[in-house]
């Protein structure tokens, strides 16, 4: 913040916005990832781990499931710590990670050497994935 007066994760949110892979659904920032991992990378950020944010993870599980047909999916919540430390956390928020793993059905899923010796594989398309998650922008 005090180098470059901004905000990352304000500024990570405000890029994926402008792009219409973003939106703000009672203070839980979502994005369908524009540098995926893997598959179907999604991104929700919110102040405090409070039910708006648990609602919003739930509601993106439910679209993997019933209209991504995803049925493999790694999440990951983190948060700033919960005690005082020496570094300043100020700006940083809770965050959870989803990303779809694959086909289960295929044994190439998850991982490929085109991913462990070069870059990550991503096939799917963060627009199109956007419009998907977009219709959970005017749900609640």
């Amino acid at each position: 913040w005090r180098k470059y007066g901004s905000n990352y994760f304000d500024d990570l949110f405000n890029v994926h916005k402008s792009l219409g892979l973003a939106f703000d659904r009672n203070g839980v920032r979502v994005l369908a990832c524009l540098t995926p991992v893997k598959n179907n990378e999604i991104v929700l950020m919110a102040d405090k781990l409070d039910a708006h944010f648990k609602e919003s993870v739930s509601d993106v599980l439910a679209l993997y499931r019933d209209s991504l047909g995803v049925t493999s999916f790694n999440l990951a919540i983190a948060t700033p710590p919960l005690d005082r430390t020496r570094e300043s956390w100020q700006g940083f928020p809770v965050t959870a990670w989803l990303v779809d793993r694959g086909n289960l059905n295929y044994r190439s899923c998850d991982i490929d050497s085109l991913e462990l010796f070069a870059a990550n594989s991503v096939s799917s398309d963060p627009f199109k994935l956007a419009e998907r998650l977009n219709s959970l922008a005017t749900k609640g």
